[in-house]
C-alpha cells in the first residue's frame, strides 16, 4: 500500500534465496526526537522462525529485546 512503511528485516540464506521478512512489532516513543512509531507502522506477521541449513532462527529489531514475547512465541 502506498505510504505505509514498516521497519523490516529480509532473512536472507547462505544461497542468497530469500526465506523472509519480519517488520518490527513496537515502535518506541523513548525519549523527544526518536519518533519511529509516527513514520512505521507496527508488524503484523508476528514472530515467524526460519529454518536455515543451520538451523531455525527467529529475528530481533532493534527495540523488540525489550519484551519478552519474542523470545516466548519462537520457543
Amino acid at each position: 500500500m502506498t505510504g505505509v512503511y514498516y521497519n523490516s528485516a529480509a532473512v536472507i540464506d547462505q544461497r542468497g534465496e530469500f526465506l523472509g521478512k519480519y517488520p518490527q512489532a513496537p515502535h518506541p516513543h523513548c525519549h523527544p526526537g526518536f519518533w519511529e512509531k509516527f513514520y512505521f507502522k507496527p508488524g503484523n506477521l508476528g514472530y515467524p522462525v526460519f529454518q536455515t541449513d543451520f538451523g531455525k532462527i527467529g529475528v530481533y529489531i532493534c527495540y523488540d529485546r525489550h519484551f519478552p514475547r519474542a523470545p516466548r512465541a519462537w520457543a
